[in-house]
């Protein structure tokens, strides 16, 4: 064992604890919109989230905010893994997966917004298609050939 590392050890309880637990702050400045509040323009609000009490990634620092800091903010999110896409948002200028994007330099403030081209319903949620389409205008194309012809099975 090192001597550094038998110095710490022999520490008292209160430095120990302060040394591993010294608050690493990070400032968060997200998009905001609410649509049920037409007076009021898109503003970005800032956030200060603790990184030792956060995990790696943007998402993690999102899910944060929303469950102690402002349950009123809304995003998409769903496997977490990089695979389904719907916690894209743009991070700091660069379209990318929160659930995937690490959390930056903690001197940095991190800049959150929805995707530049999608439609935006409310803070950071987004649809994925133009509000315009429908169900019935892709009906025909969910059903099989057979059906459209007036086929009964």
């Amino acid at each position: 064992m090192r001597r550094s590392a038998r110095v710490l050890l022999r520490a008292p309880v209160e430095l120990r604890t302060a040394a591993a637990g010294a608050p690493k702050l990070k400032s968060f400045s997200i998009y905001r919109w609410n649509p049920d509040e037409p007076d009021t323009k898109p503003r970005m609000e800032e956030y200060v989230v603790n990184l030792n009490e956060c995990g790696p990634m943007v998402l993690d620092a999102l899910i944060k905010i929303k469950n102690e800091l402002d349950p009123t903010l809304t995003f998409r999110r769903s496997c977490r893994e990089g695979i389904c896409g719907s916690c894209a948002m743009n991070i700091d200028g660069t379209n990318t997966l929160a659930c995937l994007c690490k959390i930056a330099d903690p001197e940095t403030d991190t800049k959150v917004y929805p995707l530049p081209h999608m439609y935006v319903l409310k803070d950071l949620g987004a649809l994925p298609y133009p509000p315009h389409i429908s169900y019935s205008s892709v009906a025909g194309r969910a059903t099989s050939p057979t059906r459209r012809a007036g086929c009964t099975v």
